[in-house]
């Protein structure tokens, strides 16, 4: 016969696309204190959840946090956390419009460089002296 194995539920209960904080991380502290959105229980593991934390510069990431170290924004931090959020978007937006730019700048340079190296070589063949 084939053992049935029960999952315990997790610790905490937390609803998708709830505003969170992440605290008491021994093993990743830089992440204490970052404000997150709730995405969904850990297929792996029955006391995680997947939480989408906010980074530096706008940056996004998820990452699987026991529940132990997930805590809830109360209501009446609401707002505050409305507003870092709204700081966050534009961080985001911000960066996203630099990254696009430098994008940009990369893709120009590498033409100027593919164009030049091929002006040099028709320089060579033509028996123009190397610069």
């Amino acid at each position: 016969p084939v053992e049935e194995v029960k999952l315990k539920p997790p610790s905490k209960e937390f609803k998708i696309g709830q505003a969170v904080r992440l605290g008491g991380l021994l093993k990743a502290p830089h992440l204490n204190g970052k404000r997150g959105l709730v995405q969904r229980l850990s297929t792996q593991d029955n006391d995680r959840w997947e939480v989408e934390i906010r980074l530096d510069r706008g940056v996004l990431e998820v990452k699987s946090i026991r529940s132990e170290n997930i805590i809830a924004v109360p209501r009446n931090q609401a707002a505050e956390w409305q507003l870092e959020e709204a700081r966050f978007t534009q961080e985001r937006q911000k960066r996203e419009k630099e990254d696009k730019l430098w994008n940009e700048e990369q893709e120009k340079s590498k033409k100027f460089n593919t164009f030049r190296n091929v002006c040099e070589k028709t320089l060579n063949a033509q028996g123009f002296p190397i610069m």
